[in-house]
């Protein structure tokens, strides 16, 4: 038995030392990859019959990866995030459907002790959500005036939330009237990532531009929130005491005056222009901000001007149909996220998305 074991052991390691030598560091980034799935995450709350709706829904998503993307030096792990929690997030109270992801990440192979292993960290990241997404799902959120603890809302200056500068391009709006709109890519200048919108085909959008009129009577509703914050801060009777007994209560009344006074001349102005005519106060809100007459404020200007401008948006309720089970998708955003550099998957990947965009079109139309 000896003398059969040792041959057999000399012929173990042979292959052993074969197999190690076989992991090539310049070649195992570019041999075909594998695939690995991720367990489901997030699935509490959902019935028997939500979630398997989903994991339909998922299983479509990565039926088009699988048959069209072929992983290169890398590990493709997907898996979906099944977020039903987040539905009654009091902050996304026009929010219909359940938000749920697909995720497909690649981790870059490498050897280490001859054995092929792979890196910790994703070097080329997919994420799809259904009924949320950057850029498009937090567009039906509405800002508050004041927030949950009766103070003004930090985030209520410009009063809404606005249209990412990167979806303007050419002077026009994004267009969504086949299902869907591509954007981003390393030319733009607020963002290097991939970006695509997938919407039910036709005129509606998840979130709606904003008249000057309904802009304009938003921003009194602010100023007016300033001012009577500005006189309660002034009128407090502990600060005042202080600033007097350090001999500065003259410095403190005249310049919480100077900003109250400041304060309603901006709040004066709006409500100006909230006398026009109805033309002119039903065109959209293309706004940017101007300094004259010691104060500043929000004027209305045009898609083609040179200066900075934002374009307020707001939620659109009439989007969604509420017919449809919450387990169905209203709108698809796809995030491509290109950390350093556009590598092998990052291209494979959107080579696949623009080739099968129809497809996802379908899922939501």
């Amino acid at each position: 038995m000896k003398v059969l074991f040792l041959p057999f052991l000399l012929l173990f390691n042979s292959i052993l030392v074969s197999a190690q030598a076989d992991c090539d560091p310049v070649k195992i980034k570019t041999i075909p990859g594998t695939w690995i799935t991720r367990a489901d995450v997030n699935t509490g709350g959902l019935s028997a019959a939500e979630l398997a709706a989903e994991r339909k829904l998922i299983a479509s998503i990565h039926q088009v990866f699988k048959e069209n993307y072929e992983p290169v030096g890398v590990t493709a792990s997907h898996g979906a995030n099944y977020d039903k929690n987040s539905e009654t997030d009091p902050q996304h109270p026009n929010r219909y459907g359940h938000p749920y992801y697909y995720l497909l990440m690649n981790f870059p192979n490498y050897c280490k002790s001859g054995k092929v292993v792979k890196n910790d960290h994703s070097n080329a990241t997919l994420i799809i959500g259904i009924n949320n997404g950057p850029h498009i799902g937090h567009y039906y959120d509405s800002v508050a005036v004041y927030d949950r603890n009766g103070e003004v809302n930090s985030d209520a200056y410009n009063g809404y939330n606005t249209l990412g500068r990167d979806l303007i391009v050419n002077n026009s709006l994004p267009d969504l009237s086949n299902g869907w709109h591509a954007f981003g890519g390393p030319d733009l200048r607020y963002t290097s990532d991939y970006y695509w919108w997938i919407t039910r085909k036709g005129n509606q959008l998840p979130f709606q531009y904003v008249t000057r009129k309904e802009f304009l009577l938003k921003q009194v509703a602010v100023q007016q929130a300033y001012i009577a914050a500005a006189i309660k801060h002034r009128d407090n009777k502990e600060l005042q005491a202080v600033h007097k007994q350090a001999g500065q209560w003259e410095y403190y009344l005249n310049q919480h005056n100077k900003n109250i006074a400041i304060l309603e001349k901006t709040l004066a102005a709006y409500q100006k222009d909230l006398t026009k005519d109805e033309d002119w106060l039903n065109e959209w809100s293309i706004i940017k901000s101007h300094f004259n007459d010691g104060f500043s404020r929000f004027v209305f200007t045009e898609l083609t001007d040179k200066e900075e401008f934002i374009v307020p948006v707001q939620p659109n309720p009439a989007y969604y149909n509420r017919k449809l089970p919450k387990s169905a998708p209203q709108f698809i955003s796809i995030w491509l996220r290109v950390s350093d550099d556009e590598n092998h998957s990052i291209k494979a990947m959107k080579k696949v998305i623009e080739e099968n965009i129809d497809k996802f079109v379908d899922m939501v139309n």
